[in-house]
């Protein structure tokens, strides 16, 4: 192989040997991606100081955070390509994919848990914008999230809140708020977190 063409080429080679659903998806510099219908997916690179072998290594989730569900250890092969298409996909298979497969399940269980929080937080903050009249704005801890909101009153800042995506709490900083306004809301909270109610 001379270009990554012909990395394609054999790449698809390898796919037709793979088991039922994987396919070339893209091809980038050095390297092409294989994805299967379930979202798994791997690179298929070229060994820059061993050109007659390619490296296997695979593609993790990522969150609505932007956040890559990498795990620790990652399993990674490297193949002889003159050994052949067929021959790579059983190596691929055997010792790649049989590791693979379960880590990338096991991260893209742990994204779509973090989305799902993620999610909710931002549903929360949009009801709390609401019912104050104020607006989201991004997080300061995760820029892709609007799980921050606010509420401004004369060109002042009045109330700042963040929902946290870990555990639903709501942290509120109040600014400027008339003494009497401040009474109320103490004795709000006051009744409120003593009859345990949320």
């Amino acid at each position: 192989m001379t270009d990554t063409q012909d990395l394609q080429t054999y790449a698809e080679y390898v796919a037709h040997f793979l088991p039922r659903g994987w396919t070339v998806s893209k091809q980038h510099d050095r390297a092409v991606k294989l994805e299967h219908e379930s979202g798994a997916a791997f690179s298929m690179l070229r060994v820059w100081n061993k050109p007659g072998r390619v490296r296997i290594s695979g593609w993790w989730p990522r969150g609505l955070d932007g956040h890559h569900y990498v795990p620790n250890d990652q399993p990674e092969i490297t193949c002889a390509i003159a050994r052949g298409p067929e021959a790579v996909a059983r190596d691929i298979e055997r010792r790649f994919l049989s590791a693979y497969l379960p880590l990338y399940r096991e991260r893209k269980a742990a994204q779509e848990a973090s989305d799902e929080r993620d999610m909710w937080a931002n549903r929360a903050a949009a009801d709390l914008a609401e019912v104050l009249g104020g607006e989201l704005r991004e997080s300061r801890f995760s820029p892709d999230l609007t799980t921050a909101f606010t509420r401004s009153f004369a060109g002042l800042t009045c109330v700042d809140g963040c929902v946290s995506t870990l555990d639903g709490k709501v942290d509120f900083t109040l600014h400027d708020i008339p003494l009497h306004t401040a009474r109320r809301l103490c004795a709000l909270l006051r009744e409120e977190l003593s009859d345990g109610t949320e």
